[in-house]
């Protein structure tokens, strides 16, 4: 079985990486729908394991560690944290699935993916 994060997959997507010190939302990449991935190299050791919390997700999110999935995080079901194992020199990815959006009531407005309102 193939990886999800085989180069040729990783190529055949539409954009070019953008680098940036914190996560973008959907909104500010420009991405209506579908799927985000956001990679971090890890450089420092932190505990062992680690509790990954992400209190602003506003989707669901398949978390890797290299090509390993560790957990997945879903607001729908109130699960924002998820302990994982990762040492330095090890890729943290995040691929978050895009919802959709409310189409009644106060958060019509929401924005998607992972970041600061």
């Amino acid at each position: 079985m193939g990886s999800l994060f085989n180069e040729a997959i990783l190529q055949l997507l539409d954009s070019d990486p953008l680098v940036s010190l914190f996560p973008q939302r959907f909104e500010s990449l420009s991405v209506g729908s579908g799927y985000v991935l956001y990679e971090n190299d890890v450089k420092i050791m932190a505990s062992d394991p680690v509790l990954l919390q992400i209190t602003d997700l506003k989707d669901r999110a398949y978390v890797f560690v290299d090509e390993e999935i560790q957990g997945i995080l879903d607001r729908s079901e109130n699960i924002y944290a998820l302990p994982i194992r990762i040492k330095p020199g090890q890729k943290l990815r995040i691929l978050v699935e895009n919802q959709g959006r409310l189409s009644f009531g106060l958060q019509t407005d929401e924005s998607k993916g992972i970041g600061a309102e």
